[in-house]
């Protein structure tokens, strides 16, 4: 007892200096801090005036929702070590029933607990929804410290104001006259008179759009359109456009700069073109300026001379590449001139083919487009497979959306597992994902389509075109390609494999649909039937003619294991071939079509092989 006694007075000294020391420690911290606040300008800080932040059973933010937390960014942008954000990185804040409320009130009550910021907050479109109230901000800490005052603000109603955030994409607006409008008095304000030069370089942050709240990306293809559209109604003379540092990566839009007689230089510096074949849409300007500085096309060339080289031969009046002076070409070829075939927008091998795909291509849009795609169920073969590819460059979707999470783009999943358990097999599976899918409209008329290969026992049909999404009111227009491979089954064919891919179409599909659209509304005679699969005449007319005189094709159960359609002259060739060889009648045209329906020729080639007897029985059996 006498050992222990000491050993707890001991125990009972330490605690007491550890205790004491925790209080000077405590004392020092904030005695620091209140140097700090001493130090700082008479501006009194946002959690100063507020109180400390109330903790919330669900979460720090309100919930879960709000929540941006560093993984989920991480995600989001690859970023260097030190995971820096960029001036171009967003976040989308939602205020609930904040559409109770004027926009400006809004906007000045968070600005009278904002402002000891350094930087001056910008509410990017802002929107009022039904039930809400949401706008974007430029940087993380901006988006911090919104949430920061998640219900800590009190209304003139007396509720206290709920914030969440969330990242996003750069914003996007709707190019409507209302906007047009403004970019055309911010683009005003870019332009020189004297010496005709468009400077759009950075154009996003240009001081008109802020004062507007507007986030306007040169990057989107319709907007870089509206834009180009907008410098030559109003500035037709202009000899120069600077458009660097835009993150441009498509020049389809710059095709119409054509329009612009005295333009010489074009500077392209710090987006991100890629690909060499993008300069194709601008090789017809004359151009003797061009700037490509920092864009990721020029790494794929081993030397600064064969780059060099490449570009000339593009632009073959080029002055000054990348700021620099090119020397004088030296060249001893003589001019030749192609002679390049006309592009063609679909492609059959075989006549007979022409109308057992229009039937068909009509007859699986009418199922695909219709209420209930569960009719669709024949055209598929049990054992079917099914993917469904959404392009890189997606704006179209939300990250969140069923199409997104089953999209099969190999360049986006990082996850190899995925790569299989995204294939849906089976007729049923891929029916019951299909009635999932938004619903849509395909356009006949608009479709191009290619059949690379084709026999007996198989079918690869490629078809490239636009679609609808009707449930949608606005950006609702789809570029799509789907490849089906059809396999005979019960004497017709079925659909075996499909890959469907859906992507962002360019503003000549958009201008090409919408005049169809326009036309098929003029229009006095309403007729369902296709018109052809493209918008050259020349070259693939599938008429209505074709379709009236073809039997209703049904999947997996045709007449033949290859349907075909034959006018009335040709069903006379057919009817009298069998007479005369006594064959039925599926070889009777097998043997027609592979000598070109001459009924001499076909004849002659009979009596070989009979004489041979090189003839299946089956082809005497009817």
């Amino acid at each position: 007892m006498m050992s222990r006694r000491p050993r707890q007075q001991q125990q009972q000294q330490y605690y007491k200096n550890s205790q004491q020391s925790n209080n000077n420690r405590r004392r020092q911290i904030y005695d620091n801090q209140q140097q700090s606040y001493n130090d700082h300008d008479n501006r009194t800080s946002v959690h100063v005036r507020l109180g400390p932040r109330r903790r919330n059973l669900r979460g720090s933010s309100g919930g879960n929702y709000n929540q941006t937390s560093h993984n989920r960014s991480q995600n989001y942008n690859n970023k260097d070590a030190n995971n820096r954000r960029s001036d171009d990185d967003f976040f989308k804040v939602t205020i609930p029933n904040g559409h109770k409320y004027e926009q400006s009130y809004i906007k000045q009550l968070l600005k009278e607990n904002l402002d000891d910021m350094d930087d001056e907050i910008i509410f990017y479109n802002y929107h009022i929804g039904q039930n809400n109230c949401s706008f974007h901000v430029n940087g993380q800490d901006k988006a911090d410290t919104l949430r920061g005052l998640s219900r800590r603000i009190k209304t003139k109603s007396g509720h206290n104001l709920i914030i969440l955030t969330q990242r996003t994409p750069p914003p996007v607006i709707q190019m409507n006259d209302q906007f047009l409008e403004f970019i055309k008095i911010a683009m005003s304000s870019q332009y020189d008179h004297q010496t005709n030069i468009m400077d759009l370089s950075r154009f996003r942050h240009c001081k008109h759009l802020k004062n507007q709240g507007l986030f306007i990306m040169l990057n989107r293809p319709n907007v870089l359109a509206n834009i180009i559209r907008l410098i030559n109604e109003n500035a037709p003379n202009t000899i120069a456009i600077n458009l660097s540092d835009n993150k441009i990566q498509i020049l389809e839009p710059l095709k119409n700069l054509s329009a612009l007689k005295q333009l010489k230089a074009l500077n392209l510096s710090k987006n991100n073109i890629s690909n060499f074949e993008q300069l194709d849409h601008i090789k017809h300007l004359d151009l003797m300026e061009l700037d490509l500085e920092e864009n990721p096309l020029i790494s794929n060339y081993p030397s600064s001379a064969s780059y060099v080289s490449a570009i000339r031969k593009i632009f073959s009046n080029l002055k000054t590449l990348d700021k620099e002076a090119l020397p004088n070409q030296i060249g001893f070829d003589l001019a030749v001139a192609e002679n390049i075939p006309e592009t063609k927008g679909s492609f059959i091998p075989d006549e007979s083919l022409k109308t057992f795909i229009t039937g068909f291509l009509k007859e699986y849009f009418r199922m695909y487009d219709s209420d209930s795609r569960q009719q669709l169920m024949v055209a598929y073969h049990d054992s079917a497979t099914f993917t469904i590819s959404i392009a890189s460059n997606n704006s179209m979707y939300k990250p969140n959306e069923l199409i997104m999470k089953d999209s099969h783009n190999l360049l986006k999943l990082r996850d190899e597992s995925q790569w299989v358990k995204l294939v849906k097999n089976s007729n049923v599976d891929i029916v019951s994902f299909m009635n999932k899918l938004p619903i849509t409209k395909h356009h006949l008329e608009t479709f191009h389509v290619d059949i690379p290969f084709f026999s007996k026992e198989f079918i690869n049909v490629v078809v490239n075109g636009l679609l609808q999404e009707t449930f949608k009111t606005q950006s609702s227009f789809r570029s799509f390609c789907r490849t089906f491979f059809l396999v005979p089954h019960n004497n017709g064919f079925v659909i075996l494999n499909e890959m469907l891919l859906i992507a962002t179409p360019s503003i000549k599909q958009i201008n090409e649909y919408k005049q169809l659209i326009d036309k098929e509304a003029s229009s006095s005679s309403k007729d369902n039937h296709v018109k052809n699969f493209d918008f050259k005449p020349s070259d693939l007319m599938v008429t209505t003619n074709l379709i009236t005189n073809q039997s209703t094709v049904t999947f997996g159960s045709s007449a033949s294991k290859l349907p075909v359609t034959v006018t009335d002259q040709r069903e006379e060739i057919i009817q009298k071939f069998k007479q005369e060889t006594k064959m039925n009648r599926q070889f009777s045209i097998q043997c027609l079509e592979e000598n070109g329906f001459n009924p001499a020729v076909a004849y002659d080639v009979f009596l070989k092989l009979k004489q041979a007897n090189a003839l299946p029985p089956e082809a005497f059996i009817d």
